[in-house]
Protein backbone atom coordinates (compact mmCIF):
# COMPACT_ATOMS: atom_id res chain seq x y z
CA UNK A 1 0.00 0.00 0.00
CA UNK A 2 3.36 2.44 0.52
CA UNK A 3 3.71 2.56 -3.00
CA UNK A 4 -0.11 4.06 -3.29
CA UNK A 5 -0.06 6.37 -0.03
CA UNK A 6 1.64 9.21 -2.25
CA UNK A 7 -2.24 9.53 -4.41
CA UNK A 8 -4.28 8.27 -1.90
CA UNK A 9 -3.14 11.21 0.25
CA UNK A 10 -3.63 13.50 -2.66
CA UNK A 11 -6.81 12.32 -3.18
CA UNK A 12 -8.35 12.25 0.08
CA UNK A 13 -6.65 15.94 0.82
CA UNK A 14 -8.65 17.30 -2.47
CA UNK A 15 -11.61 15.28 -2.34
CA UNK A 16 -12.58 14.86 1.36
CA UNK A 17 -10.02 18.02 3.22
CA UNK A 18 -7.00 17.82 5.25
CA UNK A 19 -8.97 17.02 8.46
CA UNK A 20 -9.95 13.97 6.40
CA UNK A 21 -6.61 13.28 5.49
CA UNK A 22 -5.30 13.82 9.29
CA UNK A 23 -7.38 11.14 10.52
CA UNK A 24 -6.20 8.77 7.78
CA UNK A 25 -3.10 9.49 8.70
CA UNK A 26 -3.68 8.79 12.59
CA UNK A 27 -5.43 5.20 11.53
CA UNK A 28 -2.58 4.31 9.33
CA UNK A 29 -0.32 5.18 11.89
CA UNK A 30 -1.37 3.45 14.39
CA UNK A 31 -2.10 0.09 12.28
CA UNK A 32 1.47 0.28 10.61
CA UNK A 33 3.13 0.34 14.15
CA UNK A 34 0.87 -2.60 15.51
CA UNK A 35 0.96 -4.68 12.46
CA UNK A 36 4.17 -4.38 10.51
CA UNK A 37 6.30 -3.33 13.38
CA UNK A 38 5.59 -6.89 14.63
CA UNK A 39 4.73 -9.06 11.26
CA UNK A 40 7.84 -7.40 9.43
CA UNK A 41 10.52 -8.27 11.62
CA UNK A 42 11.38 -11.53 9.88
CA UNK A 43 11.74 -10.22 6.39
CA UNK A 44 15.84 -9.57 6.46
CA UNK A 45 15.92 -13.36 8.17
CA UNK A 46 13.60 -14.67 5.19
CA UNK A 47 15.56 -12.89 2.65
CA UNK A 48 18.97 -13.94 3.97
CA UNK A 49 17.77 -17.80 4.03
CA UNK A 50 16.46 -17.86 0.81
CA UNK A 51 19.64 -16.20 -0.81
CA UNK A 52 21.53 -18.71 1.03
CA UNK A 53 20.04 -21.97 1.43
CA UNK A 54 18.86 -24.74 -1.20
CA UNK A 55 15.54 -24.27 -2.57
CA UNK A 56 13.88 -27.18 -0.51
CA UNK A 57 15.21 -25.67 3.01
CA UNK A 58 14.10 -22.51 1.59
CA UNK A 59 10.83 -23.40 1.25
CA UNK A 60 9.86 -24.61 4.91
CA UNK A 61 11.83 -21.36 5.94
CA UNK A 62 9.11 -19.50 3.97
CA UNK A 63 5.91 -21.45 5.51
CA UNK A 64 6.86 -20.87 8.69
CA UNK A 65 7.83 -16.78 8.34
CA UNK A 66 4.67 -17.07 7.02
CA UNK A 67 2.43 -19.27 9.88
CA UNK A 68 4.26 -16.82 12.85
CA UNK A 69 3.22 -13.91 10.64
CA UNK A 70 -0.49 -15.63 11.00
CA UNK A 71 -0.09 -15.88 14.09
CA UNK A 72 1.21 -12.69 15.39
CA UNK A 73 -1.07 -10.57 13.23
CA UNK A 74 -4.32 -12.55 14.48
CA UNK A 75 -3.37 -11.55 18.12
CA UNK A 76 -2.41 -7.95 17.29
CA UNK A 77 -5.17 -7.32 15.47
CA UNK A 78 -7.77 -8.83 18.52
CA UNK A 79 -5.79 -7.30 21.03
CA UNK A 80 -5.44 -4.00 19.74
CA UNK A 81 -9.07 -3.56 18.04
CA UNK A 82 -10.40 -4.44 21.88
CA UNK A 83 -8.26 -1.82 23.28
CA UNK A 84 -8.96 0.75 20.99
CA UNK A 85 -12.96 0.52 21.53
CA UNK A 86 -12.24 0.40 25.23
CA UNK A 87 -10.00 3.87 25.16
CA UNK A 88 -12.18 5.30 22.56
CA UNK A 89 -15.92 4.50 23.08
CA UNK A 90 -17.28 7.16 22.34
CA UNK A 91 -15.25 8.14 18.98
CA UNK A 92 -16.97 5.83 16.36
CA UNK A 93 -16.25 6.98 13.44
CA UNK A 94 -12.44 6.83 14.06
CA UNK A 95 -12.40 3.52 16.26
CA UNK A 96 -14.11 2.05 12.90
CA UNK A 97 -11.39 3.73 10.58
CA UNK A 98 -8.37 2.00 12.96
CA UNK A 99 -9.89 -1.42 12.68
CA UNK A 100 -10.53 -1.19 9.10
CA UNK A 101 -6.88 -0.37 8.81
CA UNK A 102 -5.89 -2.93 10.97
CA UNK A 103 -6.95 -5.27 9.01
CA UNK A 104 -5.53 -3.32 5.65
CA UNK A 105 -1.93 -3.36 7.33
CA UNK A 106 -2.73 -7.23 8.46
CA UNK A 107 -3.15 -8.17 4.89
CA UNK A 108 -0.40 -5.93 3.80
CA UNK A 109 1.70 -7.75 6.02
CA UNK A 110 1.48 -11.39 4.37
CA UNK A 111 1.57 -10.25 1.61
CA UNK A 112 4.65 -8.75 2.32
CA UNK A 113 6.31 -12.15 3.01
CA UNK A 114 6.16 -13.07 -0.70
CA UNK A 115 7.26 -9.54 -2.20
CA UNK A 116 10.60 -10.36 0.06
CA UNK A 117 10.34 -14.12 -1.76
CA UNK A 118 10.14 -12.06 -5.17
CA UNK A 119 13.05 -9.61 -4.07
CA UNK A 120 15.39 -12.20 -2.55
CA UNK A 121 15.20 -14.87 -6.05
CA UNK A 122 15.93 -11.48 -8.51
CA UNK A 123 12.44 -11.89 -9.63
CA UNK A 124 12.48 -7.84 -9.73
CA UNK A 125 10.21 -8.06 -12.77
CA UNK A 126 7.85 -9.97 -11.31
CA UNK A 127 7.85 -8.18 -8.44
CA UNK A 128 7.72 -4.70 -9.75
CA UNK A 129 4.86 -5.93 -11.90
CA UNK A 130 2.63 -7.15 -8.77
CA UNK A 131 3.52 -4.14 -6.55
CA UNK A 132 2.77 -1.77 -9.35
CA UNK A 133 -0.47 -2.60 -10.54
CA UNK A 134 -1.30 -2.79 -6.68
CA UNK A 135 -0.93 0.63 -6.09
CA UNK A 136 -2.36 1.56 -8.87
CA UNK A 137 -5.71 -0.52 -8.30
CA UNK A 138 -5.44 1.24 -4.61
CA UNK A 139 -5.24 4.75 -6.52
CA UNK A 140 -8.54 4.33 -9.02
CA UNK A 141 -9.96 3.03 -5.99
CA UNK A 142 -10.03 6.04 -3.90
CA UNK A 143 -10.36 8.07 -7.00
CA UNK A 144 -13.77 6.42 -7.68
CA UNK A 145 -14.94 6.82 -4.58
CA UNK A 146 -14.14 10.81 -4.11
CA UNK A 147 -15.95 11.18 -7.60
CA UNK A 148 -18.41 9.28 -6.58
CA UNK A 149 -18.68 11.16 -3.95
CA UNK A 150 -19.20 8.44 -1.25
CA UNK A 151 -18.83 8.27 2.14
CA UNK A 152 -14.90 8.25 3.74
CA UNK A 153 -15.63 4.75 5.17
CA UNK A 154 -16.18 3.35 1.63
CA UNK A 155 -12.18 4.46 0.80
CA UNK A 156 -11.41 1.92 3.79
CA UNK A 157 -13.63 -0.78 2.98
CA UNK A 158 -12.36 -0.61 -0.83
CA UNK A 159 -8.33 -0.45 0.06
CA UNK A 160 -9.35 -3.51 2.53
CA UNK A 161 -10.78 -5.43 -0.68
CA UNK A 162 -7.68 -5.01 -2.63
CA UNK A 163 -5.71 -5.72 0.26
CA UNK A 164 -7.42 -9.12 -0.19
CA UNK A 165 -7.08 -9.59 -3.52
CA UNK A 166 -3.71 -8.72 -4.20
CA UNK A 167 -2.73 -11.71 -1.36
CA UNK A 168 -3.99 -14.30 -3.23
CA UNK A 169 -2.89 -12.82 -6.05
CA UNK A 170 0.57 -12.97 -4.51
CA UNK A 171 0.11 -16.94 -2.97
CA UNK A 172 -0.93 -17.94 -6.48
CA UNK A 173 2.17 -16.34 -8.22
CA UNK A 174 4.60 -18.22 -5.22
CA UNK A 175 3.29 -21.29 -5.29
CA UNK A 176 4.66 -21.78 -8.73
CA UNK A 177 7.78 -21.55 -7.15
CA UNK A 178 7.74 -23.27 -3.99
CA UNK A 179 5.47 -26.29 -2.78
CA UNK A 180 3.51 -24.05 -0.95
CA UNK A 181 0.44 -26.71 -0.66
CA UNK A 182 2.54 -29.42 0.53
CA UNK A 183 3.61 -27.57 3.58
CA UNK A 184 1.27 -24.70 4.31
CA UNK A 185 -1.63 -26.91 5.57
CA UNK A 186 0.91 -28.92 7.76
CA UNK A 187 3.17 -27.87 10.92
CA UNK A 188 1.11 -25.00 12.28
CA UNK A 189 1.83 -25.75 15.76
CA UNK A 190 4.59 -24.28 17.26
CA UNK A 191 7.66 -26.26 15.96
CA UNK A 192 11.60 -26.44 16.41
CA UNK A 193 11.88 -24.47 13.78
CA UNK A 194 9.51 -21.97 14.30
CA UNK A 195 10.85 -21.15 17.91
CA UNK A 196 14.61 -21.55 16.12
CA UNK A 197 13.25 -18.30 14.05
CA UNK A 198 12.03 -16.18 16.93
CA UNK A 199 15.01 -16.94 18.96
CA UNK A 200 17.26 -15.37 16.06
CA UNK A 201 14.51 -12.83 15.38
CA UNK A 202 13.44 -11.62 18.48
CA UNK A 203 16.02 -8.72 18.50
CA UNK A 204 14.36 -8.08 14.87
CA UNK A 205 11.34 -7.75 16.19
CA UNK A 206 11.71 -5.27 18.67
CA UNK A 207 13.90 -3.32 16.27
CA UNK A 208 10.81 -3.48 14.45
CA UNK A 209 8.49 -2.29 16.66
CA UNK A 210 10.99 0.47 18.04
CA UNK A 211 11.17 1.35 14.26
CA UNK A 212 8.01 1.69 13.72
CA UNK A 213 6.91 3.45 16.60
CA UNK A 214 9.85 6.23 16.28
CA UNK A 215 9.02 6.45 12.57
CA UNK A 216 5.28 6.76 13.33
CA UNK A 217 4.74 8.52 16.65
CA UNK A 218 5.58 11.89 15.24
CA UNK A 219 2.11 11.46 13.63
CA UNK A 220 0.51 10.80 17.09
CA UNK A 221 2.22 13.45 18.91
CA UNK A 222 1.58 15.92 16.31
CA UNK A 223 -2.24 15.17 15.99
CA UNK A 224 -2.16 14.83 19.96
CA UNK A 225 -0.79 18.65 20.42
CA UNK A 226 -1.44 20.19 17.09
CA UNK A 227 -4.79 18.92 15.53
CA UNK A 228 -6.13 17.31 12.22
CA UNK A 229 -4.89 20.46 10.38
CA UNK A 230 -1.27 21.12 11.08
CA UNK A 231 -1.10 16.75 11.21
CA UNK A 232 -2.70 16.50 7.38
CA UNK A 233 0.39 18.89 6.43
CA UNK A 234 3.01 17.45 8.00
CA UNK A 235 1.71 14.45 6.56
CA UNK A 236 2.02 16.12 3.09
CA UNK A 237 5.69 16.94 3.80
CA UNK A 238 6.56 13.63 4.88
CA UNK A 239 5.00 11.87 1.44
CA UNK A 240 6.54 14.22 -1.05
CA UNK A 241 9.43 13.24 1.03
CA UNK A 242 9.08 9.71 0.13
CA UNK A 243 8.33 9.88 -3.24
CA UNK A 244 11.86 11.51 -3.89
CA UNK A 245 13.35 8.85 -1.63
CA UNK A 246 11.21 6.09 -2.42
CA UNK A 247 14.05 3.90 -4.68
CA UNK A 248 15.98 3.55 -1.27
CA UNK A 249 14.45 0.94 0.07
CA UNK A 250 14.95 -0.92 -3.23
CA UNK A 251 18.26 0.14 -3.46
CA UNK A 252 19.24 -1.12 -0.25
CA UNK A 253 17.39 -4.59 -1.43
CA UNK A 254 19.36 -4.71 -4.15
CA UNK A 255 22.87 -4.06 -2.21
CA UNK A 256 21.69 -6.69 0.38
CA UNK A 257 23.39 -9.98 -1.63
CA UNK A 258 26.44 -8.25 -2.45
CA UNK A 259 26.93 -6.75 0.60
CA UNK A 260 26.49 -10.36 2.04
CA UNK A 261 28.35 -11.48 -0.15
CA UNK A 262 31.40 -9.19 0.20
CA UNK A 263 31.27 -9.66 4.37
CA UNK A 264 31.31 -13.54 3.69
CA UNK A 265 34.97 -13.10 1.29
CA UNK A 266 36.27 -10.35 3.67
CA UNK A 267 35.11 -8.75 6.75
CA UNK A 268 36.92 -6.18 7.24
CA UNK A 269 36.42 -5.07 3.04
CA UNK A 270 32.55 -4.50 4.00
CA UNK A 271 33.66 -1.24 6.15
CA UNK A 272 35.15 -0.28 3.17
CA UNK A 273 32.64 -0.64 0.43
CA UNK A 274 30.20 1.21 3.00
CA UNK A 275 32.51 3.71 3.24
CA UNK A 276 32.59 4.51 -0.28
CA UNK A 277 28.81 3.61 -0.79
CA UNK A 278 27.97 5.76 1.27
CA UNK A 279 29.68 9.05 -0.12
CA UNK A 280 28.19 8.40 -3.33
CA UNK A 281 24.66 8.24 -1.70
CA UNK A 282 25.13 10.65 0.05
CA UNK A 283 25.83 12.85 -2.55
CA UNK A 284 22.82 11.73 -4.55
CA UNK A 285 20.61 12.76 -1.70
CA UNK A 286 21.75 15.92 -1.42
CA UNK A 287 21.15 16.76 -5.30
CA UNK A 288 17.57 15.16 -4.42
CA UNK A 289 17.18 17.73 -1.51
CA UNK A 290 18.49 20.55 -3.53
CA UNK A 291 15.70 19.63 -6.13
CA UNK A 292 12.98 18.93 -2.94
CA UNK A 293 13.16 22.53 -1.97
CA UNK A 294 13.29 24.11 -6.00
CA UNK A 295 9.96 22.32 -6.16
CA UNK A 296 8.00 22.69 -3.24
CA UNK A 297 5.97 25.60 -4.84
CA UNK A 298 4.68 22.88 -7.95
CA UNK A 299 4.45 20.24 -4.90
CA UNK A 300 2.08 22.70 -3.02
CA UNK A 301 -0.06 22.95 -6.10
CA UNK A 302 -0.20 19.30 -6.73
CA UNK A 303 -1.28 18.09 -2.94
CA UNK A 304 -4.23 21.35 -3.39
CA UNK A 305 -5.81 23.10 -0.15
CA UNK A 306 -2.53 23.77 1.90
CA UNK A 307 -2.45 26.55 4.26
CA UNK A 308 0.53 29.24 3.95
CA UNK A 309 2.37 28.52 6.51
CA UNK A 310 2.92 24.54 4.53
CA UNK A 311 5.99 26.06 2.27
CA UNK A 312 7.92 26.46 5.95
CA UNK A 313 7.42 23.00 6.79
CA UNK A 314 8.02 21.37 3.24
CA UNK A 315 11.11 23.41 3.25
CA UNK A 316 12.18 22.11 6.57
CA UNK A 317 11.27 18.64 6.45
CA UNK A 318 12.91 18.65 2.77
CA UNK A 319 16.53 19.04 4.36
CA UNK A 320 16.32 15.65 6.05
CA UNK A 321 16.62 13.98 2.42
CA UNK A 322 20.66 12.96 2.34
CA UNK A 323 20.22 11.60 5.72
CA UNK A 324 16.37 9.78 5.36
CA UNK A 325 18.19 8.05 2.29
CA UNK A 326 21.25 6.61 3.93
CA UNK A 327 19.48 5.20 6.78
CA UNK A 328 16.92 3.63 3.99
CA UNK A 329 20.14 2.04 2.03
CA UNK A 330 21.97 0.47 5.20
CA UNK A 331 19.21 -0.18 7.24
CA UNK A 332 20.03 -4.33 7.17
CA UNK A 333 23.39 -4.25 8.07
CA UNK A 334 23.53 -5.83 11.26
CA UNK A 335 21.59 -8.31 9.57
CA UNK A 336 24.57 -9.16 7.38
CA UNK A 337 26.79 -8.59 10.84
CA UNK A 338 24.92 -11.16 12.66
CA UNK A 339 25.04 -8.58 15.37
CA UNK A 340 20.41 -7.91 15.06
CA UNK A 341 21.10 -6.94 19.16
CA UNK A 342 22.66 -3.71 17.89
CA UNK A 343 20.10 -3.06 15.48
CA UNK A 344 17.74 -3.22 18.53
CA UNK A 345 19.50 -1.07 20.71
CA UNK A 346 20.01 1.57 17.43
CA UNK A 347 15.69 1.32 17.06
CA UNK A 348 15.37 1.74 20.88
CA UNK A 349 17.61 5.24 21.00
CA UNK A 350 15.85 6.57 18.17
CA UNK A 351 12.80 5.68 19.92
CA UNK A 352 13.91 7.55 22.77
CA UNK A 353 15.17 10.42 20.87
CA UNK A 354 12.19 10.73 18.65
CA UNK A 355 9.90 11.06 21.65
CA UNK A 356 11.39 13.82 23.14
CA UNK A 357 11.63 15.27 20.46
CA UNK A 358 7.73 14.84 18.94
CA UNK A 359 6.33 15.36 22.22
CA UNK A 360 8.73 18.84 23.36
CA UNK A 361 9.22 20.46 19.84
CA UNK A 362 5.65 20.81 18.29
CA UNK A 363 4.22 22.51 21.93
CA UNK A 364 7.47 25.31 21.38
CA UNK A 365 6.11 25.81 18.20
CA UNK A 366 2.49 23.73 17.22
CA UNK A 367 3.41 24.42 12.80
CA UNK A 368 6.76 24.06 12.41
CA UNK A 369 7.75 22.11 14.89
CA UNK A 370 6.89 18.99 13.68
CA UNK A 371 9.05 19.65 10.57
CA UNK A 372 12.64 20.73 12.94
CA UNK A 373 11.87 17.39 14.66
CA UNK A 374 11.48 15.24 12.03
CA UNK A 375 14.73 16.77 11.00
CA UNK A 376 16.93 16.65 13.97
CA UNK A 377 15.98 12.76 14.02
CA UNK A 378 17.26 12.07 10.88
CA UNK A 379 20.10 13.97 11.60
CA UNK A 380 20.61 12.13 14.61
CA UNK A 381 19.59 8.49 13.22
CA UNK A 382 22.84 8.33 10.90
CA UNK A 383 25.16 9.62 13.39
CA UNK A 384 24.24 6.94 15.99
CA UNK A 385 24.08 4.57 12.91
CA UNK A 386 27.68 5.52 12.08
CA UNK A 387 29.09 5.07 15.68
CA UNK A 388 27.25 1.62 15.89
CA UNK A 389 28.88 0.75 12.77
CA UNK A 390 32.33 2.14 13.90
CA UNK A 391 32.29 0.03 16.97
CA UNK A 392 31.74 -3.41 15.31
CA UNK A 393 34.66 -2.41 12.97
CA UNK A 394 36.93 -1.48 15.50
CA UNK A 395 36.02 -5.08 17.60
CA UNK A 396 36.47 -7.21 14.34
CA UNK A 397 40.11 -4.71 13.78
CA UNK A 398 41.22 -6.35 17.40
CA UNK A 399 40.00 -9.77 16.56
CA UNK A 400 37.09 -9.60 19.15
CA UNK A 401 34.26 -10.59 16.77
CA UNK A 402 34.67 -14.58 14.80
Amino acid sequence: MLGSLFGINIIINRGFGTAELGEFTFAYTIAQIVIMGVGGAFSPLLRREIILQNKEDANKYLISVLQLRVYIITFCCVLCSLLFIFLHSSQVKLNTIVLIMLLIKGLDSLTETFYTTFQSLKRYNTFALIKSSNAIINIVAVLLIALLKLPVLALYFSLAMVALFYLICNLFYVSKIFKIKKYIKLNWHYSAEKKSIVMEGWPLILNSIFFQISSRVSVVFVYSISGKIVTGVFSAAIMMITVFTAFANSLGVVFFPRLAQIYTQNKLALFKYLQKTAFVIGTLGTVLCGIFIATIYWQLKIVGHMPPYAYRMFFIAGLSIPFAILSAVFGNVFVILRKQILGMYLAAIILIINCVLYYCLPQIDSILGASFAYLISNVLIVIVFTIFIIKVYTELKKGVLN
